[in-house]
């Protein structure tokens, strides 16, 4: 490449710039054995920065004053250095991101004349969608869906596709990120999330692995499959039908789909991990977000010697409702969790709390059964035909939840012990209780990173 120069008859000629009108997503292009000539001047090779862009087309978005993804999550591969000036394997793979938003980057990055470049930095888009919803159909708008790496503190933004690029099309709800390998992402949308949500990282190396962090607004227990097939054996909370080992967060090391969820810091963790057929489609990850009726327990009863499928069988007995709804998700000491549960007052207790245990399960509105025949587009679960949460399936749950306050609630004669009704039902001495129901339309606002 040659003859490029930032004076070219008094305008800027660049050999290599992106595509300005690609407002909702700039595709990744990789280079290799590129040879620069010495009429290429260093600062006209590359023009990744803002256009100006021209008043009879959506180019504006991209420009000084606007704000699109193309842009905001564009990166080029440069797969021997040579895009960036090197003698071929004279330098490392490197990526090259716009200098409009150096946050995609990390501390080896250079800044350059029309570009950034980044030795050793390997990005990938991560695409995540809501399937089967559309703006117009919902009337819901999501808003900006930020993403923040746990590495160095670097956030980002993607805010979906413009609403008028391809009439009458309705726009996807669908985000997009070029993300960096072996790293720890957090998610946060602002606004109350959808039921369904898909995710696909484009990275084709099985050394890769990322672990993303969604917060959520509200408690959900989650479903998840990997293409079709269910993968709730993956989940590393002990939530799982299979679940075996202490409960923990997933871990770069572990498959692909294994997820756990936290729900008292509201986020749900997934590990994915890079495949040879990730270009081609594979590899989906589909989330079904089901609501619930957190209850919260402090319990006598020692950890190491609670019977997690007793309660489970009691509470379904009670509640009339099948076993496959509910769910322990944690169990821990209450040391660990001090402050968070509603213990009744008095010396009878005080010294069983001090050794207390606390328990958080999930009594869900009725999960989707796994079926290998379920294809969706793509090779994944289809879950197209749901676009929003059931107002009668909540209707339930909250009267699943008034049948355990007024049990919890129900007169004691003078001496009988707190909660003794509720205690009687569950099998279980009941120190305190929590309940909290899903409110998919409540907002409140995001914690810190």
């Amino acid at each position: 490449l040659g003859a490029f120069t930032s004076d070219d008859c008094g305008r800027t000629s660049s050999a290599l710039s992106f595509n300005p009108t690609a407002i909702d997503l700039s595709l990744p292009q990789r280079f290799s054995d590129v040879r620069w000539l010495a009429s290429a001047a260093p600062d006209a090779r590359l023009a990744l920065g803002r256009n100006a862009g021209a008043a009879t087309n959506r180019v504006s978005d991209c420009g000084p004053t606007g704000d699109c993804d193309g842009l905001a999550h564009l990166f080029w591969e440069d797969s021997d250095g040579t895009l960036g000036g090197a003698a071929p394997g004279a330098a490392p793979a490197a990526s090259v991101i716009s200098p409009a938003h150096p946050n995609l980057g990390d501390s080896g990055c250079e800044a350059r004349a029309g570009y950034t470049h980044c030795p050793g930095l390997d990005l990938r888009t991560l695409y995540w969608e809501a399937p089967g919803i559309l703006t117009q159909q919902t009337g819901r708008f999501l808003g900006r869906f930020k993403t923040w790496r746990e590495s160095d503190g670097r956030e980002s933004y993607s805010i979906g596709p413009k609403a008028d690029m391809c009439l009458p099309s309705v726009p996807g709800q669908d985000r997009s990120w070029a993300v960096k390998a072996n790293d720890q992402l957090n998610l946060t949308l602002f606004t109350s999330p959808p039921k369904n949500h898909r995710l696909r990282w484009f990275q084709e190396s099985s050394d890769a692995a990322l672990r993303v962090a969604i917060f959520l607004t509200q408690p959900f227990r989650l479903q998840v499959w990997v293409g079709n097939t269910d993968v709730s054996t993956l989940a590393t909370d002990g939530s799982g039908d299979d679940a075996v080992g202490t409960p923990r967060l997933p871990e770069l090391t572990d498959p692909h789909g294994a997820h756990a969820f936290d729900p008292h810091k509201r986020r749900f963790y997934l590990t994915l991990r890079g495949g040879d057929d990730r270009l081609r489609g594979g590899g989906v990850v589909t989330l079904r977000l089901l609501m619930v009726v957190q209850l919260s327990l402090t319990t006598t009863v020692p950890a190491d010697e609670f019977d997690g499928a007793s309660l489970v069988a009691n509470v379904a007995t009670l509640l009339q409702i099948p076993q496959t709804r509910i769910r322990v998700v944690q169990v821990q000491g209450v040391q660990a969790d001090a402050g968070r549960r509603r213990l009744q007052d008095g010396a009878t207790n005080a010294t069983a709390a001090a050794n207390a245990t606390t328990i958080v399960l999930h009594i869900s509105e009725p999960p989707l059964a796994a079926d290998a025949d379920a294809q969706g587009e793509s090779g994944s679960v289809d879950v197209s035909d749901e676009v929003d949460f059931d107002a009668g399936e909540l209707a339930e749950l909250q009267t699943l939840s008034a049948v355990i306050t007024d049990l919890a609630e129900a007169p004691s004669s003078p001496d009988a012990q707190p909660f003794e009704a509720l205690s009687t039902a569950l099998g279980l001495e009941v120190l305190g209780f929590e309940l909290e129901t899903t409110d998919p339309y409540s907002s409140p606002p995001p914690p810190p990173p």
